[in-house]
């Protein structure tokens, strides 16, 4: 196997245990990304707390997906200091997220989190409401499914990373 080969079935194992047993699919990510990677501050972890269940529960983007993004902009974003973008690394960055977009559409056709639970189960589940959550997880939410895009996940952020020569 390839270095990349080996962080990239790393993340994913890592993606999949950190969303089984801790939950939360943005920091199950963003986890997964740092102890595979490093190079991300404890303070982007943090800061993800509210992504799971498409950013606190609302169904919006799958916070794998939005956590995944942060983890990409850790490496290739701006920085405060290049406010005006002088280096050009919006750009960048955006062209790399883009390409974590292309493999969840690719493999899911959404990057919302309603929208890869209908593609999973044939239905939304409104995960405020405490009888709609306990049905998604009788269903396998922290099981399988969400387990499964979380490792997705974060074995292609490293992916991306790794072909764009931010990790080695």
């Amino acid at each position: 196997m390839t270095r990349c080969e080996v962080l990239v079935q790393r993340a994913r194992e890592l993606g999949n245990e950190n969303e089984r047993i801790y939950g939360f699919c943005g920091q199950a990510t963003i986890g997964a990304v740092m102890d595979t990677a490093g190079g991300i501050d404890p303070a982007v972890y943090k800061a993800s707390t509210s992504l799971a269940g498409g950013a606190c529960y609302a169904c919006s983007a799958c916070g794998a997906y939005t956590g995944g993004i942060l983890c990409i902009s850790s490496y290739a974003g701006r920085e405060s200091s290049d406010r005006l973008d002088e280096s050009g690394r919006r750009w960048t960055c955006n062209q790399l997220c883009r390409k974590l977009y292309d493999k969840f559409i690719e493999t899911y056709g959404t990057i919302s989190c309603d929208g890869l639970q209908r593609f999973h189960v044939g239905r939304t589940f409104d995960l405020w409401i405490q009888e709609e959550k306990d049905k998604f997880i009788a269903l396998g939410s922290h099981d399988t499914i969400c387990p499964s895009i979380c490792g997705n996940a974060a074995a292609w952020v490293v992916e991306i990373l790794f072909d764009a020569g931010y990790i080695s």
